[in-house]
Parts: structure tokens; sequence; C-alpha cells
């Protein structure tokens, strides 16, 4: 974490020199990129949930019809 403080400082240290005016753009443009980032992850944690009930409209036999389509036997290939 000490590293990353340190980034922040000599980026505190570049920014001590811009004007007000640019200093609350910066902030807008970094606000805006924070929403963008939240949004999107928000998004993909929501795909998931979009998956359930899927199968809900299947009916119960589906178990037993995937085990009968099944191919039971098989050859053995002897060496």
């Amino acid at each position: 974490m000490a590293k990353n403080e340190g980034i922040l400082t000599k980026y505190m240290q570049l920014l001590n020199h811009l004007s007000i005016d640019l200093k609350l753009k910066l902030i807008a443009l970094l606000t805006e990129s924070i929403s963008k980032d939240v949004a999107q992850k928000a998004s993909k944690n929501e795909d998931w949930k979009s998956l359930y009930g899927a199968w809900k409209d299947m009916d119960g036999n589906i178990v037993e019809e995937i085990r009968e389509a099944r191919m039971s036997e098989r050859e053995v290939i002897k060496f």
C-alpha cells in the first residue's frame, strides 16, 4: 500500500500546479470514468442472473431423456 501512496503523492505534486478549473475538469473526468467502471462491473455481475430459471419450462423427464440417449454399448479394443 505504501507504493500506491507514493504514486498518489507524486500525482498530487503534479496536480498542485493546475488551475482550479483544470482540477475541477479532472475531477469530473475521473468521476465519469469511475461511474462507467461501476456500471460495467454491475452489468457483468447481473449477467448470470438472466440465466436463472432458464430450464424451468423443461419437463422433469429431461434427465431420463439424456440417459436414454446415451450409447450404453461401446466397443472395447483388445490389444
